[in-house]
Order: structure tokens, then C-alpha cells, then sequence
């Protein structure tokens, strides 16, 4: 019962220091019904961009829990920009440690990470984006996956001068 109580305690801590952050820009989250990701289900992501010299961080969040069969994930990334081009990024993200220790915080079964997708790089055309991520992991319904997101946040890191 008090695991229970701490981890509660520790999520809301967790919520309250995550919605004081002024570097977020944008955050959601596509939650998955039953915890399974069907190989058509594609999470959409769209957001307007004003400013094309502030580098951005471009995450994607993960969570799963243990019936997550495998140690990583592969993901369609499709960014459309505001002018209709659009790129296709094809990504392996590692979950596990080799002992099997899931990789980002725990809250009872479930594990959550940010994985870097496009970091401290502006967005080069002001105007909307849409971004769309399906899984790519060869199995129509895959299961342990609780929801997928994607946050931008303004980069730390000051671009060096050529």
C-alpha cells in the first residue's frame, strides 16, 4: 500500500515539475486502447511553428509495459511540413538494458522515456506541421504499448558559429 501511495505522489510530482517547464513548446499524447498498437493505427501530431532560428528538441514519448515482447521498437516518422513536402524517417529505438531492464522512469508496470528524434535543430518553414508515427514492427497488433507522443521543447544548447 505505501509503494502504492509513493508512486501516486511521485507521478503528481513528476506532472507538476513536467507543466512548469517553459522550454515545452508542444506536448500530446496518442493513447492506445487495450495497450495494443495495430500495425493502421497511426498517431498524428500537429503544430504550428513561428520561429525558425530557435533550435528545437523533438522527442518522442514512449510507454509500455511488461508485455512489451520485444527489447526495442522500429517507428514510421513522417514529418509534413507547412509547404506539403514531406520526409520519412525509419527509427530503431533500443528499450532494454541486455539484462532486460526496461530503459526511463517506472510507475509500477509501466515505463516511460523521451526518445530523441530531432535534436537542437530549428524548424527551417514557419507554418503548420503535422507529424505521423506508425509502428514498424512486422506484427499487426502489438501489444505493451500504452500511448506514443511527441514533444518539442526549446534546446539548451546554444548553436555554435561556424
Amino acid at each position: 500500500m505505501k509503494t502504492k501511495i509513493f508512486a501516486i505522489g511521485f507521478f503528481i510530482l513528476a506532472i507538476m515539475l513536467v507543466s512548469c517547464d517553459k522550454s515545452v513548446v508542444y506536448e500530446e499524447n496518442h493513447v492506445f486502447e487495450g495497450s495494443v498498437w495495430n500495425s493502421t493505427d497511426t498517431a498524428f501530431f500537429e503544430f504550428s511553428n513561428s520561429d525558425t532560428l530557435i533550435p528545437l528538441n523533438i522527442l518522442i514519448s514512449l510507454k509500455n509495459n511488461d508485455n512489451y515482447p520485444f527489447n526495442n521498437i522500429w517507428f514510421f516518422v513522417t514529418t509534413v511540413f507547412p509547404d506539403k513536402k514531406q520526409i520519412t524517417d525509419t527509427i530503431d529505438y533500443i528499450l532494454q538494458n541486455p539484462r532486460g531492464k526496461w530503459f526511463g522512469l517506472s510507475l509500477g508496470e509501466v515505463y516511460g522515456r523521451y526518445l530523441p528524434y530531432r535534436i537542437n535543430r530549428p524548424l527551417p518553414i514557419k507554418g503548420k506541421y503535422t507529424i505521423k508515427i506508425c509502428q514498424a514492427m512486422r506484427k499487426e497488433n502489438l501489444e505493451g504499448i500504452k500511448n506514443i507522443g511527441l514533444r518539442i521543447e526549446k534546446s539548451k544548447q546554444i548553436k555554435k558559429k561556424k
